[in-house]
């Protein structure tokens, strides 16, 4: 089963609230720190992506998915996403 982030991912969105969204269709709470230097990402709680776009389901916006810069996480757990604007992690760590 496709999870919707990753729908919305083929489709070129995104959501536009600040989280970590997982392939796995998990998300969480995400305040990024250091300006343009992002020198720092505060976790904080768990996000219902689909419950959030069940009563606001216009709140994505497109984004220009950046093909081939996958990078990979060091543990080797996933690889980190990109696209122009937009901080999108696949991470298979339940903890992150």
């Amino acid at each position: 089963m496709t999870t919707r982030v990753v729908q919305l991912w083929g489709d070129g969105l995104v959501p536009v609230w600040d989280g970590i969204y997982r392939a796995d269709g998990s998300a969480r709470v995400v305040e990024l720190g250091g300006g343009t230097r992002l020198e720092r990402l505060t976790l904080g709680p768990s996000l219902d992506l689909e419950a959030m776009l069940s009563t606001d389901p216009d709140n994505v916006t497109h984004i220009d998915v950046v093909r081939g810069a996958d990078v990979p996480v060091p543990d080797g757990s996933g690889h980190v996403c990109l696209g122009e604007g937009s901080l999108t992690v696949d991470l298979n760590d339940p903890d992150f």
